[in-house]
């Protein structure tokens, strides 16, 4: 993920971002991706909530095992409102759109902790 300066950085990831010297403008992060229900199993059976939980708990499991700080969602605007709601934060930084979208993806990071949110 890029930043945009090594105050942002030291906000996001908790290090000043210098290597040697050179400043970093890019860390790793967790990208949760390409999750979405299936229209034919209702969202009693299988709720965005449940989608989303089961994705952190893999990213969970495995900063346990090799690390990190941090999970990512890239997601149009519709969904923001969901993402906040789950503890992602939106971030400044830009996303080019893809020749499937008309509009740009919204960055949306969280911290890998646990969790808690009762909206679907």
């Amino acid at each position: 993920m890029p930043v945009s300066s090594i105050n942002n950085r030291k906000k996001l990831d908790g290090y000043r971002g210098k290597r040697n010297g050179t400043v970093q403008t890019n860390f790793p992060v967790y990208l949760i991706g390409q999750i979405a229900r299936n229209s034919k199993y209702p969202p009693a059976n299988l709720s965005g909530k449940t989608l989303l939980d089961s994705a952190t708990g893999v990213i969970q499991d495995a900063a346990q095992l090799v690390g990190g700080r941090l999970m990512l969602v890239e997601c149009t605007k519709a969904l923001v409102p969901f993402y906040e709601c789950h503890g992602f934060k939106r971030q400044n930084f830009h996303v080019d759109t893809d020749s499937f979208r008309e509009e740009n993806l919204i960055q949306m990071i969280k911290p890998i902790n646990n969790y808690v949110c009762s909206v679907r």
